[in-house]
Parts: structure tokens; C-alpha cells; sequence
């Protein structure tokens, strides 16, 4: 005995299309924004992890990343106190103002716009009472 089994050809019309589109974009928008800018950062590259810093004014108060790279986001995680980031250019100026974590063990991160100049992160403490544990991740994308 044999059965016969019909196979269907679904066909999508111009706004079938559209839709699937539009689907698939939102779907591909909403997983971007579920995963976020920290899980990028695991991509980025690390630098002065964990290392101690004196207190902000001090002389060895911040840690610069070693390499230069077009800079799109830097995060800082500063254990005992609170701790900043930024960028600097290639004569060492700060690219923007500091943007500083609430402190004990927070991540904060700045956004740079992009642009075609080579930039290191830096990451500071930010507590004049005492050094810190500082570390730091610099993004390219």
C-alpha cells in the first residue's frame, strides 16, 4: 500500500517579503540591544587589569591602555573606590570629559563617537582617600 504525499510551495508575495523584512530586522535590532555594549567589550581588548592606582591627584593615579586603536568605547571597573574613564589622542589630551562609576566594584562605560584618529583608553581613580584596584577595556568596532 502506498500513500501519496502532497508537498506545498508557499509563495510570498511582495508584501509577504516586506514583512518577513521587517520582521527579521526587528528580531536582529532587539537581539543587538539584549546583548549590549558590555558583552562587546568581552571582544575588546583588556588593560591594566587590576592594578592599583594611588588616589586621584597623585602622581600614578591613572592607567593607560598600550595600544593605540580607533577607540569607540572604553569601560572601567574600579574595586575599593570609584573609578573614571576616557580616551586620550596621540598627543595625550583627553578626548572628552571623565565619566565616573558610582564606585565599589561598578562598570561604567563611555561611547566615543567614531573617528579616524588612533586612541588609547584611560581609566582613573577617583577617590582622594585612598588608592584603588582599577581595570580597564578598550572597544574598537
Amino acid at each position: 500500500m502506498s500513500r501519496h504525499v502532497s508537498s506545498r510551495v508557499f509563495v510570498i508575495g511582495r508584501r509577504g517579503m516586506v514583512c518577513l523584512a521587517a520582521l527579521t530586522s526587528a528580531a536582529a535590532l532587539y537581539l543587538g540591544m539584549a546583548v549590549g555594549p558590555v558583552s562587546n567589550a568581552a571582544a575588546g581588548e583588556p588593560f591594566c587589569s587590576s592594578v592599583w592606582v594611588a588616589p586621584y591627584g597623585q602622581p600614578g593615579d591613572r592607567c593607560t591602555a598600550g595600544t593605540w586603536i580607533w577607540v569607540e568605547e572604553v569601560l572601567v571597573q574600579a574595586y575599593e573606590h570609584s573609578g573614571c574613564a576616557d580616551a586620550v589622542d596621540v598627543y595625550y589630551n583627553l578626548v572628552q570629559s571623565w565619566i565616573c562609576t558610582p564606585g565599589n566594584n561598578q562598570f561604567t562605560f563611555f561611547f566615543f563617537p567614531p573617528n579616524t584618529i588612533p586612541r588609547k583608553g584611560i581609566v582613573r581613580n577617583n577617590a582622594t582617600g585612598g588608592g584603588t584596584h582599577i581595570g580597564g577595556i578598550q572597544v574598537s568596532y
